[in-house]
């Protein structure tokens, strides 16, 4: 197992790297033996698969990486997307937290091709359908 966190200097760039490296296979070890104890068969978690680290030079460059991210993740260009796969994008991006930023939603816009106010429309629509949601969980349709 290993950690990684960047130093930077008083202006924020990053000028050293403090890298903290574990080997976790005996507790690896011991976790399989007990299980094999218990008669627990399987019980291998799933091992995390992360990317290849990233670091961004400031929040835009962020933002510009969660877009892209989520445009791919979606799995058509923007010149195809249909409205329901403009809104899987801007999904992703609101459950990310994007829009806490300021002007995403201008940045979000820019990149579907599409106007703000489409954007606000899909954010409404998405918080009117999480709503409903809410709303169904609820016995006897009694909003709590």
């Amino acid at each position: 197992m290993s950690s990684t966190t960047f130093l930077p200097d008083m202006d924020g760039t990053p000028i050293a790297a403090l890298c903290i490296n574990i080997d976790i296979s005996p507790w690896e070890l011991m976790r399989d033996a007990a299980a094999a104890a218990l008669g627990e068969k399987g019980h291998a978690p799933a091992k995390a698969s992360l990317g290849p680290e990233m670091f961004m030079r400031d929040i835009n460059e962020l933002a510009t990486f969660l877009i892209q991210q989520a445009i791919a993740n979606v799995g058509v260009p923007v010149h195809l997307m249909h409205k329901r796969h403009k809104i899987a994008v801007v999904s992703e991006l609101s459950a990310r937290g994007l829009f806490t930023l300021r002007s995403a939603v201008d940045t979000v816009a820019e990149a579907l091709n599409t106007t703000r106010f489409t954007i606000y429309n899909y954010l409404n629509e998405l918080a009117s359908a999480d709503g409903l949601q809410e709303e169904s969980d609820t016995p006897d349709g009694y909003v709590i």
